[in-house]
């Protein structure tokens, strides 16, 4: 079976080594991207399996990445995990982008979150 590719955005350089350990030990490919225009770059030009999006980022932040996002129909698909520090759950999950999860940086683990991400690429389940 491929291994599935997940699209990291996020600019802080420490969390992002932490998040690419984690997902690399599961078996996934990762994609790296510092700021929201490189990651909104990366998007069109690898397709991802699925995107880890910090809110706060340079550039081009989250909520202007997933607006972009949703204007091309076939990018508007991709399933987009929502890692911020600056927006409740609430306010995430009532968008009416294709964010199949939100965790609040200071809250989760990032074990949890990779966890969360595998249930929800696994043929069985696709469910955070």
């Amino acid at each position: 079976m491929k291994s599935k590719t997940i699209l990291v955005v996020e600019d802080n350089v420490l969390l992002m080594s932490l998040i690419e350990k984690n997902l690399k030990f599961e078996g996934y490919k990762v994609l790296a991207a510092r700021d929201g225009q490189q990651g909104f770059e990366m998007l069109f030009e690898h397709k991802p399996d699925l995107v880890w999006l910090d809110m706060n980022l340079p550039v081009m932040d989250g909520h202007e990445f997933l607006r972009r996002i949703d204007l091309d129909k076939k990018m508007r698909q991709t399933p987009v995990v929502v890692v911020t520090v600056s927006m409740t759950k609430h306010e995430v999950e009532t968008k009416k982008f294709n964010i199949v999860g939100c965790f609040i940086k200071s809250e989760t683990p990032i074990s949890n979150i990779v966890s969360a991400i595998t249930r929800y690429l696994s043929p069985k389940t696709g469910k955070i």
